[in-house]
């Protein structure tokens, strides 16, 4: 997880969590910026990939969880700026 010193281009929040079927990754954006969201299990592989324009304020994107099994997973939102991580549990 990497950060530019002093600046936060984003807020990451995952809900619900734990997930059943689906879940909502919800990105407070400080300005217009790409960004790739990304769920990898506990081996490091990624799973699912979501690329994405967020704009200044709050965008939502929404994952499709059902089909990977029960167990821990990471969410990696990433920006040029920023990078964030989140634990996901999949019920």
């Amino acid at each position: 997880m990497s950060q530019v010193a002093g600046s936060s281009s984003f807020d990451l929040n995952v809900y619900p969590n734990p997930a059943v079927g689906s879940t909502t990754v919800e990105v407070l954006s400080s300005n217009n910026e790409e960004m790739a969201i990304e769920v990898y299990d506990l081996e490091g592989r990624i799973l699912i990939q979501k690329n994405m324009m967020a704009i200044e304020g709050l965008n939502q994107v929404d994952l499709d969880v059902s089909t990977l099994k029960p167990g821990i997973y990471t969410i990696k939102a990433g920006s040029a700026l920023d990078t964030k991580l989140v634990k996901l549990i999949v019920q």
